[in-house]
């Protein structure tokens, strides 16, 4: 979205929130982490838009002073490091809500490993030591299965990251990354049995009282 549609998008909020006054709407945004752009969300959309949310998503990161895509072919374990930093990076910028998608890196690297499970560790103590939710996202469930190595799998989530996010006892939201309206909740409930499943911290019921309306 460029910035000049944001007042419109203020708008809109306001709108929904008369036309459906039995719904509890909030405003918010997915956002890129870049640290010379912190203050101005914190300022502009937190402050002066007055948004509840802000879900912090990395979909490029730095390696070697230039931008990864975590959508492109193949990812090495020296880029999942640097993945994995510039994530923590993020969440140390106090400016997120949530982290959106943080195995995003099974896009791209193939095969779970010894590294995987070291920054997925990394990812999961920061955002614990944060009290940051991480989003298991069923955008990844609706892109379907796909091939690695022997195995087939979702891109994310990725289950043994998933894992060590129980390990460790971390907040989970189940979270549709709806791109169309038709979206809202497709796909959730199995993210829903999926965290179930492993026993993980499920915080979508408390999250809204407990996080969100305090900001």
């Amino acid at each position: 979205m460029e910035l000049d549609l944001l007042p419109l998008y203020m708008r809109e909020f306001d709108d929904a929130r008369t036309k459906y006054p039995q719904l509890k709407i909030v405003a918010g945004l997915e956002c890129e982490y870049d640290k010379d752009m912190v203050q101005f969300q914190r300022d502009t959309f937190l402050g002066q838009c007055g948004m509840k949310c802000i879900a912090g998503a990395i979909h490029s990161f730095k390696h070697n002073g230039e931008w990864r895509n975590t959508f492109a072919t193949t990812m090495d374990n020296a880029e999942l490091h640097s993945y994995t930093d510039y994530l923590i990076e993020a969440m140390n910028a106090g400016v997120f809500t949530f982290l959106a998608h943080p195995d995003l890196f099974g896009v791209c690297h193939k095969g779970w490993d010894a590294e995987c499970d070291a920054c997925s560790r990394a990812i999961v103590q920061s955002a614990i030591q944060h009290d940051l939710p991480l989003e298991i996202n069923a955008n990844g469930v609706r892109k379907g299965l796909m091939q690695d190595g022997e195995i087939k799998r979702f891109q994310y989530p990725w289950r043994p990251f998933w894992e060590i996010v129980g390990e460790y006892g971390g907040k989970v939201l189940c979270n549709s990354d709806a791109h169309t309206p038709t979206q809202i909740w497709e796909k959730c409930d199995e993210c829903m049995e999926f965290a179930r499943e492993l026993g993980l911290n499920i915080v979508n019921d408390t999250f809204y009282e407990e996080s969100i309306l305090k900001r």
